[in-house]
């Protein structure tokens, strides 16, 4: 059996002996590799890298010829980067190309400073830029504010305020008039009124929707604010066909309202137009649609207008951490709302 093993047939004997072959061809070529490969003199790189170091040593002119050259500077906005502009500077076109990429991929520049984020920006360079580097500086959140316009309810502003806007007497008369049967459903800022004249007052008189009237006057609506659907809503004054769908949408988000104030909540109703409807709603008594809190995901709590992620979150992970909650004081105790708005929130979370 062993004989067998080890007998080579005639292929196999010729397959060793050009392998054999092989090998000592490549052990003969790797013996003589220098002669076809000679070694490479790393002298000339030695000494140009000592030549280099000495320049550097040296204070004058050699120097200064590798210093950036810029010129035509001016000031400009680094964040708003024109190229030919970069070009006419004398800005390496490497930088140029970096510095609009950044731009373009949403970076920002702060202060001048923040030019030291681009690429291949050398301190030379930047020392050079930064005395022309104008940045405007956004206004802050109360100046802002100071010159936000302020607008005008044209259904109870008085004559004195409309004389203030320097409104003729023909133009005052034409709106009193006007709003005795019919309302201006939308609010006007003080910088546009002071430009109108009886043209503008004319146009606006198309824009005016009447007034809900019966045999006895204004009609005295009463709207049950948690059974009333979107057709009685709009028996309202100053409820559309919108406001009317928003309110019952709110109101189904909610799982019911438990405080008439909650409907000013709805977004387009103005505290204005709110407190002209407040006296005609009335709180009827439904069961509210209640959120099992033991048992809620973040998306469940998300839905409804009271939880943002942040308090779904925290409060889905405490239940995780801690177990099933028992109380609605210890949700409390996690502090994720104001006493306002728990004070309504409770009312929506069962404990089971």
């Amino acid at each position: 059996m062993w004989k067998d093993l080890l007998t080579l047939t005639r292929g196999e004997q010729r397959g060793m002996a050009i392998l054999l072959v092989v090998l000592f061809l490549l052990i003969l070529l790797r013996i003589n590799m220098h002669h076809f490969y000679p070694t490479a003199d790393f002298s000339a790189i030695v000494s140009d890298s000592l030549i280099a170091s000495q320049l550097e040593s040296f204070p004058g002119d050699v120097a200064a010829t590798s210093a950036p050259q810029l010129h035509n500077l001016e000031p400009f906005n680094p964040n708003e980067p024109d190229p030919e502009q970069l070009r006419s500077f004398g800005v390496p076109a490497n930088i140029a190309s970096n510095w609009v990429k950044y731009i373009q991929a949403g970076g920002s520049f702060k202060v001048a400073d923040d030019l030291r984020k681009l690429y291949g920006m050398s301190e030379e360079l930047l020392e050079i830029l930064i005395p022309y580097v104008d940045i405007p500086q956004k206004s802050s959140p109360e100046a802002r504010r100071q010159f936000t316009p302020a607008f005008v309810d044209l259904n109870r502003c008085d004559s004195l305020e409309l004389a203030s806007f320097g409104w003729t007497g023909q133009m005052m008369d034409s709106v009193m008039l006007w709003r005795l049967d019919s309302w201006f459903p939308t609010r006007y800022s003080e910088h546009i009124l002071v430009d109108w004249n009886m043209d503008s007052i004319a146009a606006l008189r198309l824009s005016m929707q009447k007034k809900y009237k019966s045999k006895d006057g204004y009609r005295d609506v009463i709207i049950a604010v948690n059974s009333a659907d979107a057709e009685e809503w709009k028996l309202l004054k100053g409820i559309g066909e919108v406001l009317s769908e928003r309110i019952v949408a709110y109101r189904n988000l909610l799982g019911g309202f438990v405080s008439i104030d909650q409907v000013a909540e709805v977004y387009g109703i103005s505290p204005v137009l709110f407190g002209d409807i407040k006296s005609q709603l009335r709180l009827d008594s439904v069961p509210l649609r209640q959120i099992k809190v033991n048992y809620a995901s973040v998306a469940k709590l998300r839905k409804h207008p009271y939880f943002d992620f942040y308090s779904a979150s925290e409060l889905v992970n405490t239940r995780r951490q801690k177990g099933y909650f028992t109380s609605l004081e210890e949700i409390d105790s996690l502090k994720l709302f104001d006493d306002e708005r728990w004070g309504l929130l409770r009312q929506y979370l069962e404990i089971d």
